[in-house]
């Protein structure tokens, strides 16, 4: 469960940061496209999904 949620939080990490890089600005429609495959990735933990993702665009 531990490495499930830290390859989606580095994964989301690059992500975040490359769309950030590009436009200076965060596009909302690739960021929740986030959710749907996170919450394959992370099958039953998509409870925990959010609480990942959530610091990280908050803290950029």
């Amino acid at each position: 469960m531990k490495t499930t949620i830290t390859l989606l939080a580095i994964f989301t990490a690059i992500f975040v940061l490359n769309a950030h890089n590009d436009s200076h600005e965060l596009p909302p429609i690739p960021i929740l496209g986030i959710y749907p495959s996170a919450s394959i990735v992370a099958g039953t933990n998509t409870k925990i999904t959010p609480n990942v993702l959530l610091p990280m665009l908050s803290a950029l």
